[in-house]
């Protein structure tokens, strides 16, 4: 069995199969075409295929010297496996990717499988995978609505004067959410980026929202939007716990659907599985895409 090396262009896998390392845009193209799972709802054809860059490992899948599928794979990671019809045996390529896997690998890490279709969870369960979190995107059109706030409520647009109140908020809000892993300093760190990256813009700046109980000055929610692939995604939502369950998030989401009309036809977010602010968000109109899933074969199995 071939050992990892970046420079080999070919690995054997046995039954007639191997891997080919892929020229980046013919892969781009066949990506873009045959994976199913439409990560992030790209407006178009160019930004599927923008999905793979220069330094990504990605691989044909070929049987008997034709192409069936293609895959990113290096040591301790494989992603977004896709087949070309009319080849399905999906379990017959995954148990033989693994095997080579498994050999490449640092076995004092885990192997991670990212960005898995529902489709393919089941077989990679059986192959040894176990579900380590899910997740999918889900898409609004951006339209008009009266949002009347409570006169209890202040909403002020944010600055970077409110990073530390908001890094705490963040991590509060989802410090018992499924699968939480952030600390407070990460929490504190994404608020920053968020900063540095979109707040000289001047639409996602009127979109997003702070908002403070007038009575106590404390804060209780948040909503922040950016940019990414020419669309709007809300970056980050939270309403602190006692406040929930009066319409607050509702509201943050409207307003942002609101102002971004003038300029954008729809909304991006991402929900972790489990979230129950995935109601929040069907509730509001925002259409769940397909749930992707994440797995590991943990270090003590290899």
């Amino acid at each position: 069995m071939n050992d990892w090396n970046i420079n080999n262009k070919i690995y054997e896998l046995g039954k007639g199969y191997t891997l080919e390392a892929a020229e980046k845009e013919e892969y781009s193209k066949y990506y873009a075409v045959y994976f199913k799972g439409d990560v992030g709802f790209k407006k178009n054809f160019k930004q599927k295929m923008a999905v793979v860059s220069e330094d990504d490992f990605c691989f044909w899948i070929k049987k008997d010297d034709v192409k069936i599928g293609g895959v990113f794979l290096e040591p301790n990671f494989i992603q977004e496996l896709f087949l070309i019809p009319p080849f399905d045996n999906a379990y017959e390529v995954l148990k033989l990717i693994k095997r080579i896997l498994i050999h490449w690998s640092d076995r004092s890490k885990d192997i991670e499988a990212n960005v898995v279709i529902p489709s393919q969870v089941e077989i990679y369960e059986k192959l040894g995978f176990r579900i380590v979190e899910t997740g999918r995107w889900m898409l609004s059109p951006t339209r008009k609505f009266d949002v009347k706030w409570d006169d209890k409520l202040q909403v002020v647009l944010p600055n970077k004067d409110h990073t530390e109140e908001l890094g705490k908020l963040f991590y509060e809000a989802f410090k018992n959410a499924p699968g939480q892993k952030f600390s407070l300093k990460e929490r504190t760190e994404f608020v920053e980026y968020y900063f540095e990256h979109n707040s000289h813009i001047e639409m996602l700046n009127k979109a997003s929202s702070v908002i403070f109980d007038r009575e106590t000055n404390e804060l209780i929610g948040v909503c922040l939007i950016s940019e990414y692939n020419e669309w709007p995604l809300i970056y980050d939502i939270a309403v602190r716990e006692d406040y929930r369950g009066r319409g607050v998030a509702s509201k943050l989401l409207k307003k942002s659907l609101t102002v971004l009309k003038d300029k954008y036809s729809a909304v991006r977010l991402h929900v972790e599985g489990g979230n129950d602010a995935e109601t929040v968000y069907y509730d509001n109109g925002f259409l769940p895409g397909i749930k992707l899933t994440s797995l590991i074969i943990p270090s003590e199995n290899l």
